[in-house]
């Protein structure tokens, strides 16, 4: 999620108090769009905003809730989603169990996180 102001605030009072000097930087991330790099017949690359594109969501991060509230305010309607923990290696079944709930599903892309 993008950093909340009061909490930002908090946090520059409370460094300030060891060091007056440190640099405090926030930032916050917004998608350029939706990226196809596989088919199975070529590699290709399709951007698109996300205007009621339908998407199947998952992701391995410590708040994925961030990930997929960023995808609703893009305009993406998520017909599904997994989380799964921070930095979690999939297995060859989640693999395939992410694909089977895919295909089943209305979505027209799956969409994750890069890593």
């Amino acid at each position: 999620d993008n950093p909340d102001p009061d909490r930002m605030s908090a946090i520059r009072v409370m460094a300030n108090k060891f060091n007056p000097d440190i640099p405090i930087l926030s930032c916050r991330f917004e998608a350029d769009g939706l990226h196809r790099v596989y088919t199975k017949n070529q590699n290709v690359t399709i951007t698109t905003r996300g205007e009621g594109t339908r998407v199947y969501a998952f992701c391995g991060i410590a708040r994925p809730e961030g990930f997929f509230k960023h995808l609703k305010e893009s305009g993406c309607v998520i017909v599904g989603k997994e989380s799964f923990p921070d930095h979690h290696w999939l297995s060859d079944a989640e693999l395939a169990r992410l694909k089977k709930n895919f295909e089943s599903s209305a979505a027209q892309f799956i969409v994750t996180t890069e890593k």
